[in-house]
């Protein structure tokens, strides 16, 4: 399983986690606090790789398109590039599940009886 597949898991265990264990519960707000974090959630920080690697293919894609097809240096940018636009790719259906997760707990919010834990990833959210 790759980082952006277990992202939406590892989400849903540290916030559990976060509920069910004060201590870890008080390390993280101690730790948000903390000026090394600068205010950010470990939450955030999970989510800053994605923004990393779409800045990383908007870097490699200039220098790819301007660089001559028999450089040396061609066939390891082209690589990159499509490798990191993959995962990308991967990341946005990802996001887009999230969505849908959040989409769905708040429309179900209101709805006295449902289990806590209706979302699947197998589920899709078609209208509000």
């Amino acid at each position: 399983h790759s980082f952006a597949e277990n992202h939406p898991r590892a989400l849903d265990t540290l916030s559990d986690f976060q509920k069910t264990n004060k201590k870890f519960g008080k390390f993280m707000e101690k730790a948000l606090q903390s000026p090394d974090c600068g205010g950010q959630t470990l939450e955030r920080f999970l989510d800053k790789t994605f923004s990393r690697l779409d800045y990383y293919v908007s870097a490699l894609k200039p220098i790819l398109d301007t660089t001559p097809s028999g450089h040396p240096d061609f066939s390891l940018l082209q690589t990159s590039t499509e490798r990191l636009s993959a995962i990308t790719q991967e990341i946005a259906r990802f996001k887009t599940i999230l969505d849908h997760q959040k989409r769905i707990t708040e429309a179900t919010s209101c709805i006295e009886g449902l289990p806590e834990r209706l979302f699947s990833y197998e589920r899709e959210f078609v209208a509000e």
